[in-house]
């Protein structure tokens, strides 16, 4: 009986470390969530949005590295025939290990994608403050008539694509009747070019 009791108590413990490692997990993950939804709101300039993405990165990638930590194979041998056991240390636990590293390759992506925003606002922030300080240093500047120059700037010398790109839709039914018709013009010629060859001495 105070055997039963021990095994019990034991149990209950470890279901207790177990769910506070899994909210502890699901936790990180709702704060990350909540830092990138409001794009590190917190601090104001860009450089330190930058740098609060940065490490981010960095905690999500030390947390993906903590759940390869844990070895299921290993759980499993330990837990042994009691279902009890196996349930909570296999099952459970790596199912939420598994939704929790699906919901931070998630969250790798948006920070990801948060920090080419925040650099693409930088390098526009920087080259208006150029443009400004330009115009501070030289007052009197005004941009020439490049529509007048014989050998125009590459920067400015870029044009749309007159036709744009395009490819036949061979499951168009619409199209079937052309389709045809190209098909029989090109035997034609081929029958036209054949014949010229037979035909000559």
């Amino acid at each position: 009986y105070n055997k039963y009791n021990e095994a019990a108590a034991h149990m209950g413990d470890l279901t207790e470390h177990v769910y506070q490692l899994s909210e502890s997990l699901s936790n990180s993950v709702r704060v990350m969530f909540g830092r990138i939804n409001n794009e590190f709101g917190y601090v104001s300039s860009v450089e330190a949005k930058i740098r609060e993405n940065e490490l981010a990165q960095g905690q999500v990638t030390d947390l993906l590295a903590q759940l390869e930590c844990f070895r299921f194979d290993e759980l499993s041998e330990l837990a042994g025939s009691n279902r009890e056991l196996r349930h909570l240390l296999v099952v459970s636990l790596q199912q939420r290990f598994a939704k929790a590293a699906q919901e931070l390759s998630v969250v790798q992506a948006r920070l990801l994608d948060l920090l080419g925003r925040f650099r693409e606002f930088q390098g526009r922030t920087r080259l208006l403050k150029g443009f400004l300080l330009h115009m501070e240093q030289q007052p009197d500047f005004a941009p020439g008539n490049y529509a007048n120059l014989t050998n125009v700037p590459v920067l400015f010398n870029q044009s749309d694509a007159i036709i744009a790109n395009a490819a036949p839709d061979v499951n168009n039914v619409e199209h079937e009747a052309d389709y045809q018709n190209i098909v029989a013009s090109l035997t034609h010629v081929h029958k036209r070019q054949t014949k010229h060859e037979d035909t000559k001495p």
